[in-house]
């Protein structure tokens, strides 16, 4: 196995986040705590880590972030409860401990609440959620978690599922909707995908694009339900292998579509020894899609995507 590329990849957990808020200083007085880790040249803010104890105003394990019961209703209650060892677990996803290689074993009493996600912090909700904001709108803002993963197999005909979560950034007021398309690079990307992935005697991590081509990387979920209503009617509708998707808002409070989990499929059996990858990307919807979301959420419906890119997967077959 190669072993640069999986101590490459451990470390890939970097949300995108775009339009990120300034935000003033934390609060003070105690508070849940952020690690930081550091991955070569890149630092990396944790998730929120506490001491978890009942919550009665939530009937859960939520931190209570010095709020009112009256305010953590209005902030959170459309999402799940939180588990009691939400810190423990998110703490581990985040760093790729054993028993946590596949996010699609996680449940969404996890992934729908923000303790879950790296950055989410005290001082993100004092000053985002506990402030007045009158007048102050968040438009666009969305990350990936992980924005990398990587499998590790033998040659097989297995079909492989790579998921993961598309997200708001803290505080988006708007419905954002982005088309995800799929593609097949000639060379993988690193965690930040402004450099190429390096092999280990420091050549860039390439593949035949033909060949890679076998392994017929597809969405597993369904186009958004708005969307998928009225595409027989469009003039100019998506092309077959991409995704139109939808993120609610989480300001005032969290909506539960805040966040969404994306599936890709990809079979195996067609992957001869070497490392192949895909990248999933977001773009803006067209006008004319634009105009259904217009009739449904009005000025708070938002375009987004802007060709980022969003995940790779990455696949060693040894």
């Amino acid at each position: 196995m190669r072993g640069w590329l999986a101590i490459a990849i451990t470390a890939a957990v970097v949300l995108s986040t775009y339009l990120a808020l300034t935000l003033p200083p934390a609060a003070q007085g105690p508070v849940p705590g952020e690690g930081e880790f550091n991955y070569g040249e890149t630092l990396i803010q944790g998730p929120l880590q506490y001491t978890p104890s009942y919550n009665a105003c939530t009937n859960d394990y939520r931190p209570t972030y010095g709020a009112t019961c009256s305010d953590l209703g209005t902030i959170f209650n459309p999402l799940p409860q939180v588990p009691a060892d939400m810190a423990d677990v998110s703490d581990r996803v985040f760093r790729n401990a054993q028993g946590f290689i596949t996010m699609a074993r996680i449940t969404e009493s996890y992934w729908r609440n923000p303790e879950f996600y790296p950055g989410w912090s005290q001082t993100h909700f004092d000053n985002v959620y506990m402030t007045d904001r009158s007048g102050i709108v968040t438009p666009i803002g969305f990350g990936a978690y992980p924005s990398i993963t990587q499998v590790v197999t033998r040659q097989t005909s297995d079909t492989w599922t790579f998921t993961f979560f598309l997200k708001d950034g803290w505080g988006l007021t708007h419905w954002q909707g982005m088309v995800l398309d799929i593609y097949l690079p000639p060379t993988a990307l690193k965690a930040n995908f402004d450099e190429p992935l390096l092999d280990e005697a420091g050549n860039p991590v390439t593949q035949d694009t033909a060949i890679a081509a076998g392994m017929n990387p597809r969405f597993a979920f369904a186009h958004d339900p708005v969307y998928q209503s009225f595409e027989p009617d469009l003039l100019f509708p998506l092309e077959a292998d991409q995704r139109m998707v939808i993120l609610e808002p989480n300001y005032p409070s969290f909506q539960p579509g805040w966040v969404r989990t994306i599936t890709v499929n990809v079979d195996l059996g067609a992957l001869p020894q070497g490392t192949w990858f895909f990248l999933v990307k977001a773009d803006l919807p067209t006008p004319e899609i634009g105009e259904l979301y217009f009739y449904e959420y009005g000025n708070f419906y938002q375009p987004s995507g802007f060709d980022i890119v969003l995940f790779q997967g990455l696949i060693v077959v040894v």
